[in-house]
Parts: structure tokens; C-alpha cells; sequence
């Protein structure tokens, strides 16, 4: 979890003050160490990511790591901070996020 990682890490910041972009490159990073790859993980060599089953995302892997619990209020996160979703292209390149 979430709070495992900040623990274990060198930063002197509590989990609360992490910013989002943090927590998101966090997850990722830790999708094969935790075996959630299956359902959100790195792809294009580490350029972009892919959530592949949404629903496993909203309910095992985000309550881990964001306070939010709707997938579309992590599509307005990403949003914000300028991160553009593939809507074209075969089915390995839809859907991948990248900033």
C-alpha cells in the first residue's frame, strides 16, 4: 500500500502531501512488485501507461494510492496535469495515457 511505500522511502513528507503526479509515477513503478501489472502498468517502455481492467483499478489498486473512488475523477486528475489518452489506433494503442 500507499503507506508502506512513503514509509519505506527516503522522502520526509508524509503520504497526505504527496502530490498526484508522485503517487501515480509511485503506482506504477510498484504495479509488478505488488501484482496489479495485469491491471495498470507501464507500457511503450516506460514512455506511457495503460489501465487495462478498469474496474480492478478503481477497486483494488486506486484506494491504495488516491483519495479518489471514481475512475472519472482520476481521468480530471490526469486532466490536469496535462496527461493526453490514446482514443485511436489498434487495441494495443488505445487507451494509453502519456504526459
Amino acid at each position: 500500500s500507499l503507506s508502506q511505500l512513503c514509509s519505506s522511502s527516503s522522502s520526509s513528507s508524509s503520504c497526505d502531501d504527496l502530490s498526484f503526479p508522485f503517487k501515480l509515477h509511485l503506482m506504477l513503478d510498484s504495479s509488478t512488485q505488488y501484482q496489479y501489472s495485469h491491471i495498470v502498468s507501464w507500457v511503450n517502455q516506460g514512455t506511457a501507461f495503460k489501465v487495462f481492467d478498469h474496474d480492478a483499478f478503481v477497486e483494488k489498486v486506486m484506494p491504495m494510492f488516491f483519495y479518489q473512488s471514481k475512475y472519472e475523477s482520476f481521468r480530471r486528475q490526469l486532466n490536469l496535469y496535462q496527461f493526453h489518452r490514446q482514443s485511436k489506433g489498434g487495441a494495443d494503442r488505445r487507451g494509453v495515457i502519456s504526459h
